[in-house]
């Protein structure tokens, strides 16, 4: 019988990494000013917003850079991100709480809610994938104490939110909670590049499993989101889009991939990639809410949008869309050598970004500061590929890969809801397609 897990020893490491990555982030503020926060030109533009001013116009945008800099940017700046509004409008009615308060007040609050969020949203989600309370304690803690977990906080960064309302939406989905699930999903789009394609999917998977609630759902609360944003905010659609399109120049980002590898190679294994994860997807649209394939197929769309998205290493935060693939990947118990090999090389970059940050601190503490110290535990770029290919092996393990070529996968609707992944990876497809015959 295998052991139990503690929790203890793994909430005691989460502390230790916890005070670890404040003390590297105390060690990155001592060159850099405290009003460099993300949730800072958001407050500004979305107040702007508010008086009934353009967010996206040039004077909301000097607005923004003098709260962020302490002062406009020059055109000889060019190379320095402008800190525009690159949201959609609508995260004027999301984020619009915070902008209510005072700056001090609203950072407080923000410090105290998007933790809070994310790991109850974590938790749901590891819960219902997993079936086991102890994993989803351990999985909430240690992606609680992760570096881009820690980051995101010191930027405060709305990624988290975004993070929150994805894995909560996920729970309720699995639980048949479809209007409460549209609503999160809807809000969820205040970073559109993040949850598109994953929105996208579960349109089609609704459709098909005709959860018309989830749709309408979604529907109505971004009706809800976009008619008093175009009261405030008339037109702004075409502003929105023009300014997301000089993002990746004035912010100087690349996909993971090209910056990684560059720009061919990383263009070409790009395209590769969310080919190939579109193909799985597509053969997954079918699968029923409580099936672990759900999970999987959710964990894959996350990763892969993270590989499409502009990226550059101050962004690491949006790696907290990861945990639910390491969830998956750290209990994965594969079958055969190979494979075992794989989870291992997979699962390295996740425990980089833990080791990272005690060699980074360790090293200042012992031959002093340096930026090589600063810089190490945001160099974990290629992770988000890593762990759509992990994922994309997984799912072929548990598939049986050589039977998906063999057209075998006709009738993937009948994996039964509860069907567990170790039982589906030794009996195959096979054993489940053998009592229909094909037409």
């Amino acid at each position: 019988m295998r052991k139990k897990l503690q929790l203890g020893p793994w909430a005691w490491l989460a502390i230790g990494m916890v005070v670890v990555c404040f003390w590297h982030i105390h060690m990155i503020d001592r060159n850099m000013p405290q009003n460099r926060n993300d949730l800072l030109p958001r407050w500004v533009g979305i107040r702007a917003a508010m008086r009934g001013e353009d967010p996206y116009s040039a004077g909301a945008l000097r607005e923004m850079q003098t709260a962020y800099y302490g002062r406009p940017l020059t055109a000889a700046e060019s190379g320095i991100e402008p800190q525009g509004f690159y949201h959609p409008a609508y995260a004027v009615i999301v984020l619009g709480p915070f902008a209510l308060l005072p700056w001090s007040a609203a950072r407080l609050l923000f410090l105290v809610i998007a933790p809070l969020m994310l790991a109850a949203g974590f938790w749901f989600w590891a819960r219902e994938l997993k079936g086991s309370t102890q994993v989803a304690w351990i999985a909430t803690c240690l992606t609680l104490a992760s570096w881009p977990m820690m980051w995101a906080l010191r930027l405060q960064q709305p990624t988290l939110l975004t993070a929150a309302f994805v894995f909560i939406a996920y729970a309720m989905i699995v639980r048949g909670r479809d209007i409460p699930a549209g609503i999160l999903l809807a809000a969820s789009t205040i970073k559109p590049q993040l949850v598109g394609v994953l929105i996208l999917w579960l349109f089609l998977w609704a459709v098909l499993q005709r959860r018309y609630r989830l749709l309408a759902s979604f529907v109505c609360a971004m009706a809800a989101l976009l008619i008093p944003t175009e009261i405030l905010v008339p037109d702004w659609f075409p502003r929105w889009i023009h300014s997301v399109a000089a993002y990746p120049h004035n912010g100087n980002t690349a996909f993971p991939l090209i910056l990684g590898l560059g720009h061919s190679p990383g263009q070409l294994l790009t395209v590769a990639l969310v080919s190939m994860s579109a193909f799985f997807v597509w053969k997954l649209r079918s699968v029923g809410a409580q099936s672990p394939l759900f999970g999987f197929a959710f964990s894959l769309l996350l990763a892969v949008a993270l590989c499409v998205t502009p990226t550059k290493l101050s962004m690491v935060y949006n790696q907290v869309l990861l945990a639910p693939a390491a969830v998956i990947l750290a209990c994965w118990n594969p079958k055969g050598y190979v494979l075992g090999v794989t989870r291992c090389m997979a699962l390295l970059p996740f425990v980089w970004g833990f080791m990272s940050v005690l060699i980074a601190v360790a090293g200042e503490t012992i031959w002093g500061p340096s930026e090589i110290w600063i810089g190490l535990p945001f160099k974990n770029l290629l992770l988000p590929a890593v762990a759509s290919v992990a994922l994309l092996i997984r799912l072929g393990s548990c598939l049986r890969l050589p039977d998906f070529f063999c057209n075998r996968w006709n009738h993937l609707e009948e994996i039964p809801d509860h069907a567990d992944v170790g039982d589906l990876e030794d009996r195959g497809l096979g054993v489940l397609i053998d009592g229909h015959n094909s037409p």
